[in-house]
């Protein structure tokens, strides 16, 4: 569980920094919008991490 959240953190960083270099070519929007699909998707991880631990916590 811990992995898939490392790599999609890594993943957000990359492509931060792809859309941060590209932005003034105009290739920026794209890049933006598929970050902020990443970001959203490692929130979800991230939420059900936290919901999964909480379950296990209760058992």
């Amino acid at each position: 569980m811990f992995q898939v959240n490392f790599s999609q953190r890594k993943m957000v960083a990359t492509q931060q920094s792809v859309s941060g270099s590209l932005g003034s070519f105009g290739a920026g929007s794209l890049l933006k919008a598929q970050s902020n699909n990443l970001l959203s998707q490692h929130k979800l991880v991230l939420d059900t991490n936290a919901a999964l631990s909480k379950r296990v916590k209760k058992q």
